[in-house]
């Protein structure tokens, strides 16, 4: 068995194949008025990006249906700087 490194656990561990980071991350947006709780989306995404070996195990899809939140940590928060203060309009 090959010796990887956990950063969850911060240490390293046995496991069944050789350690494999990805050089880049994948990201999809839909539109969330459309959808219908299928989870389509859940099941294309781990067909095409789990087949290789040892990606078997790998779940970690997921499925966001708010525009806010703590999925990627904290991306509303830094939108918002970017896009600057607002200002009430009375109506």
């Amino acid at each position: 068995m090959a010796r990887v490194n956990n950063w969850q656990l911060g240490r390293e561990m046995a496991y069944w194949y050789p350690e494999n980071r990805p050089q880049k991350q994948f990201a999809a947006v839909f539109d969330i008025n459309k959808c219908i709780a299928c989870q389509t989306c859940t099941l294309a995404c781990k067909t095409t990006w789990t087949s290789g070996k040892g990606q078997e195990y790998m779940l970690w899809n997921n499925v966001e249906s708010k525009p806010y939140g703590f999925y990627p940590l904290a991306w509303d928060l830094k939108l918002l700087q970017m896009l600057g203060g607002s200002d009430w309009v009375k109506g």
